[in-house]
């Protein structure tokens, strides 16, 4: 009876030492984890008015709008390409070269002959 009681402490003492050994473990790897998600983590971003935000709700605002804003872009009257064009003084094309350029492409052009 006592030889069993005794099998039955070194069993619940190893299992003892497994939970407290994978305990120590398991807290040392998730403050390595907190530790690279900090480093990966955007602390502060400026709003519109240059205020830094901290909280994530206003971050995510922040960089929402953005992102909305980012590909938003005014449409550009012929006009002023026109005007642009003119004083930028970039030189037209030759009427014989818009021609060769509109052409088909050959076959010894791509081989590179």
């Amino acid at each position: 009876m006592e030889l069993v009681k005794h099998k039955l402490s070194l069993t619940e003492k190893v299992e003892v030492a497994q939970k407290i050994k994978w305990a120590k473990q398991n807290f040392f790897e998730n403050a390595k984890f907190k530790k690279e998600k900090e480093k990966r983590q955007i602390q502060c971003l400026a709003d519109e008015k240059g205020i830094l935000q901290h909280q994530n709700d206003n971050k995510k605002k922040i960089i929402r709008n953005n992102y909305e804003n980012l590909y938003d872009q005014e449409k550009i009257s012929e006009d002023k390409i026109k005007q642009y064009l003119q004083e930028a003084k970039v030189p037209k094309v030759p009427k014989t070269v818009r021609t060769t350029l509109n052409e088909r492409i050959a076959m010894f052009e791509l081989r590179g002959n």
